[in-house]
């Protein structure tokens, strides 16, 4: 009997347990028909694993003829696989599970605003004596307002 503290298995682990079981249940039906032969005594869900048997046996074959092609295509196969299952847990707690619980924050823009200026036009404007630094935005009612920053000499 299991502890309350036990953890269930992962559906990866439990994935993983689905397909080997469907895979043996495929190789035990191929032996299963090749011993038994074209006999009439076959059992009653017969007609459901014959097609299925048919499409399994050509796929079979080629993998025993090619077991290093057949190993290297599992293993893309189960590394994309594992990476999908990733991609899927991160998108369900990080954007899914955040939003329904009412966690989830919008990332806030930290940069400083852009403001095309004439660099030409500003040094012109400047009173005598000061140099041009730059602009500085103050954000108003209406949006960002741009006033020019001047230095002098001794600062």
């Amino acid at each position: 009997m299991a502890t309350p503290d036990a953890k269930a298995p992962s559906l990866l682990t439990r994935l993983a347990v689905a397909a080997g079981s469907l895979l043996l249940a495929l190789e035990l039906g191929l032996r299963w028909a090749l011993a038994l032969g074209p006999d009439p005594l076959r059992p009653l869900g017969w007609q459901l694993i014959a097609p299925v048997l048919a499409r399994y046996t050509p796929v079979r074959a080629w993998t025993l003829g090619n077991p290093y092609l057949a190993s290297l295509l599992g293993l893309l196969t189960m590394a994309a696989a594992l990476l999908a299952y990733r991609t899927a847990l991160v998108v369900w707690h990080n954007q899914i599970v955040a939003r329904l619980s009412g966690t989830y924050f919008r990332t806030d823009d930290h940069r400083f605003p852009a403001h095309p200026v004439d660099v030409l036009a500003e040094i012109a404007r400047r009173p005598p004596g000061l140099t041009f630094v730059g602009l500085s935005p103050r954000r108003g009612l209406l949006g960002w307002r741009w006033r020019p920053v001047y230095l002098d000499e001794r600062q």
